[in-house]
């Protein structure tokens, strides 16, 4: 048992010991959807996703929210095109045809939950990469669970040190 707590004491010194030029991502609520922050600085969507590439999971999560993104915004486009052309020829004074308008309406209101799925994506993708505080290209992740466990007829402790090594280059 005494080996079980000296092993747990080394591996969290090791994972307080890591470099921590890590920056954290901060999610900032504004009016009409998020800002992405490091340091105060408001980041674009590319230079988040850069920013991202050390963690696998979170920069393809993330390159997920941005394609999902990139479709909410042709959408939203396409349908206030159709919604503008009809609106502008009733300015000048040229016939509506309605069923454009109500088209170009239906298709605008389609964005909306496709945008809220791509801030939802990209908050997870955060969320995701600053859990790796700390993981570095140049640093080993260990994260430990000690576990109670019982079978009916053991009961016992379980130790899991799942390592990762992510892209260590020299």
């Amino acid at each position: 048992m005494l080996c079980v707590w000296f092993c747990l004491i080394a591996v969290s010194s090791q994972v307080t010991a890591q470099d921590n030029s890590f920056k954290k991502i901060e999610v900032e609520k504004v009016f009409g959807g998020y800002n992405f922050m490091i340091d105060g600085g408001k980041m674009k969507m590319n230079k988040l996703i850069e920013t991202m590439k050390s963690s696998p999971i979170a920069y393809q999560k993330m390159k997920s929210a941005r394609n999902q993104n990139n479709l909410a915004t042709a959408t939203a486009c396409t349908g206030g095109f159709l919604m503008g052309w009809q609106l502008g020829n009733a300015i000048s004074g040229e016939p509506v045809k309605w069923g454009m308008v109500a088209l170009g309406g239906g298709i605008a209101l389609v964005s909306i939950p496709l945008t809220k799925k791509s801030f939802k994506k990209a908050i997870s993708a955060v969320g995701l990469y600053n859990s790796s505080f700390g993981n570095t290209s140049h640093n080993l992740l260990i994260s430990t669970e000690l576990k109670l466990c019982s079978n009916g007829e053991f009961t016992g402790f379980q130790l899991n040190i799942p390592i990762s090594l992510n892209c260590i280059r020299q």
